[in-house]
Formats: structure tokens, C-alpha cells, sequence
């Protein structure tokens, strides 16, 4: 995968706040800055590859021209906890824009937390989804008791050369989400 931009905020009628912005426009060192004010500044882990270019951005081209790559294996970034990227009874969105070049199951756009509980949005091949094409996923999960979202039916491939903007809402009081993509 190749990520451009990641938003993540918490959403609401009252007010809505940024609380994790990255531009991933860093070309050294380990430290991805957050540009959302609450100072939620990443490390990078692994061989990941920082300043690609020669991609086509998206309309706007945020972060600079430049993107990161991931290699799908042990690249990643984290960032410490955080009550303003803990979003447990409340409604929140995530969103990036995506680059895919490698598609493996289960491979995550964004994850927080562990396995059993936290929030994610991830990619699926078709025999793991409810639908009959790959497409992104999204989970959210108190350790009881997982929720899933499926995309939209819009089957994505590996070779489509193209950005896609994925994004996630969370309705709390609900207790259901929604994942789009490119919509």
C-alpha cells in the first residue's frame, strides 16, 4: 500500500475535531508529524519508503507532492496513546487516502489497539468478505462484542494504478458504522 493522507477525528452534531492529521510528507528519519494540533506525532517502523513520488495525487495533492510506501510485511507507523485518539463511546471517522499496489488479506490501513479491541480499517479478498468482491473493511470492538462494515460493492484491484479516499464513520449511539470508498 502506498497512504498519502490519514485523518482521523472525532465527528458529532455539536462539534466535530480533527485529532490526527498526517500529511506523510517526511522524506528522513522516524518521526511522522501530526498536523492536527493535539501533537499525536508518529514513529515509523520498519523499511518502509518515505518521499515516493511519481504517483498521481488526488485532487488538492496533500502532503506535499509526496507519499509514503508501505511494504505490507513489517512496515508501520505507531502512535502513543492518546485520549484524543480514544474514541470508546463515541462517534468518530477515519479516513486516508490509499495507493493499493499490493493487496493481502487483512492488510490494515489503520489499526488501534489490539486484536480484541480498538478499531481498524482494513483490506479483504473476496472469499473473506460478506461480499463477493475485495474490497476495505472496517471493525470496531470493545472486547465483547465485534462490529463489522463492509465497502461499498466496488470491486478494487491491485493493477488499477489509481488513489482511493476510504473512509469510515462510526455512529456510537447506534452502535453500527459505515466505510466508503471513492464516494
Amino acid at each position: 500500500f502506498v497512504i498519502l493522507l490519514l485523518i482521523v477525528g472525532l465527528v458529532g452534531t455539536v462539534s466535530a475535531e480533527e485529532t490526527l492529521h498526517f500529511h506523510e510528507n517526511e522524506t528522513s528519519g522516524t518521526t511522522v508529524f501530526d498536523y492536527s494540533g493535539f501533537g499525536n506525532d508518529g514513529t515509523t517502523h520498519g523499511s518502509l519508503t518515505q518521499g515516493v513520488t511519481g504517483i498521481s495525487k488526488p485532487e488538492g495533492d496533500w502532503g506535499g507532492g509526496l507519499s509514503y510506501s508501505f511494504d505490507g510485511n513489517d512496515d508501520y507507523i505507531t502512535v502513543p496513546s492518546s485520549d484524543s485518539v480514544d474514541f470508546s463511546n463515541e462517534d468518530f471517522s477515519l479516513s486516508a487516502w490509499v495507493y493499493p499496489d499490493n493487496l493481502d488479506n487483512n492488510a490494515r490501513v489503520f489499526s488501534k489497539g489490539e486484536s480484541d479491541s480498538g478499531y481498524a480499517i482494513y483490506w479483504k479478498t473476496a472469499d473473506q468478505r460478506s461480499l463477493s468482491v475485495p474490497g476495505f473493511d472496517a471493525q470496531v470492538d470493545d472486547g465483547s462484542n465485534p462490529r463489522y462494515a463492509d465497502s461499498n460493492p466496488k470491486e478494487i484491484t491491485a493493477d488499477s494504478q489509481s488513489w482511493h479516499f476510504v473512509s469510515f464513520t462510526w455512529d456510537d449511539s447506534e452502535n453500527e458504522g459505515c466505510i466508503r470508498v471513492d464516494n
